[in-house]
């Protein structure tokens, strides 16, 4: 999540980074998303600290979305869920799509 002053739950919080992670051919291969330059961009790209022991593609992207009932569980503010752990957002509460009806008609 982006840094905050103090660690606290915000309705708009957005993204800073996102890290994925698989096997290939048996080696430990990653994918990170930056949204811009971030602060761990030195400890990342620095072969002498590289902190993750994978190989690890970067590509910089304008937004990054997040879980956001996942979000809320770190914070336990289960009032601010969606309740559809398939929804995710790039900043705040996505919006849920319009019920419909599903009313048999004769």
């Amino acid at each position: 999540m982006s840094p905050q002053e103090v660690r606290a739950f915000d309705e708009q919080q957005t993204a800073c980074a996102r890290l994925f992670y698989h096997t290939d051919q048996g080696y430990l291969q990653g994918y990170m998303e930056l949204d811009t330059w971030h602060w761990t961009a030195p400890a990342i790209y620095s072969s002498e600290a590289a902190p993750y022991p994978l190989e690890l593609s970067v590509t910089r992207v304008d937004h990054i979305a997040y879980v956001w009932d996942e979000y809320c569980d770190k914070f336990s503010e289960s009032s601010h869920k969606c309740g559809d752990y398939k929804m995710a957002t790039f900043q705040g509460r996505p919006a849920l799509p319009a019920a419909s009806s599903t009313t048999p008609h004769a």
